[in-house]
């Protein structure tokens, strides 16, 4: 019997329990992590917590609907059980909820049904091999990038002064994401000092020749994963290969383990070059969409994403 909950009635120990042992544990259904991106999130769950599905909600207008939160790349059903029925979880999303566009997860297998869905992709670079043998699968313009790198004498290193990192992507490309506001760099710091916290989040900076601060990058670490959830760069960074030299010492120090390299993908031609030339591999997963707008509205909705 699958149940709805509001934010009060979830027992977060059962659900941190049900996410860590599920087929696809993630950090992002993680309580602590929806208590940041989207505090008062509810809940579907079925009898004693073996499947779990959040409801990441909000309202505008007067009109509730469920959306993805920033820094949360997959979310859906989530399940000790191999026999889960993700059509059965979604027909149980509460009504009130007009609108729903949400991620699904790499397990989900998404039925035909009275909802449309789109597919997304991440890249994974499997990290357990020495990094002789991940450096062989670069690609000529990330060893091109690498060299000159080395040829700039920039210098990597371990920082974990979160707030630089968001100052300084906000000086370079703040001004062209107008999607971003204030209260999302806030919950993104909030997101990467509760990871350092727990020992699950760190962040790398590089350093010109001359001391100056041209690119930096966090990484989550998440169950058999490290995700590249948030990086920057200045207009000195994109000339002298600082990120790829960021990203290659990251890979140089978690060698040798069994773990993924989660690059969090895109569907951009530039970026899917850029991840795929450090031998990143395509992983798909669903996106999940339903529309009970009443007509006047829904047309307006489309209208504006034309």
């Amino acid at each position: 019997m699958i149940k709805y909950l509001k934010h009060s009635r979830i027992n977060k120990e059962k659900w941190d329990e049900t996410i860590k042992n599920s087929q696809f544990p993630v950090v992002y259904a993680m309580s602590w992590y929806l208590d940041r991106v989207c505090p008062g999130w509810e809940a579907l769950v079925d009898r004693n917590y073996r499947s779990v599905f959040p409801l990441t909600r909000n309202r505008k207008f007067g009109i509730h609907y469920l959306y993805q939160p920033f820094f949360t790349q997959q979310l859906g059903l989530f399940s000790t059980k191999k026999n889960a029925d993700l059509k059965d979880f979604i027909d149980k999303i509460p009504a009130k909820y007009k609108f729903v566009q949400i991620s699904l997860n790499e397990s989900n297998l998404l039925p035909e049904g009275n909802w449309k869905k789109n597919v997304n992709q991440t890249f994974h670079l499997d990290l357990d091999q020495d990094i002789d043998g991940i450096r062989e699968a670069y690609s000529e313009n990330t060893k091109r990038n690498l060299k000159k790198a080395q040829k700039h004498e920039l210098k990597v290193i371990r920082n974990d002064r979160f707030s630089d990192l968001i100052r300084l992507f906000r000086e370079n490309r703040g001004g062209e994401l107008k999607d971003l506001k204030d209260r999302h760099f806030i919950m993104l710091l909030d997101i990467m000092e509760e990871s350092h916290r727990r020992d699950l989040g760190c962040a790398y900076s590089v350093y010109t020749e001359k001391g100056e601060y041209c690119a930096g990058a966090f990484f989550l670490e998440s169950f058999d994963r490290f995700i590249f959830l948030f990086s920057a760069t200045d207009s000195t960074a994109r000339k002298n290969g600082a990120m790829p030299a960021l990203i290659d010492h990251f890979i140089k120090q978690h060698c040798n383990r069994k773990v993924i390299l989660d690059f969090e993908g895109s569907n951009l031609r530039n970026l899917v070059r850029f991840y795929s030339g450090f031998g990143a591999k395509p992983v798909y997963y669903n996106g999940l969409i339903i529309n009970r707008l009443p007509k006047a509205i829904r047309w307006l909705k489309q209208g504006a994403n034309e």
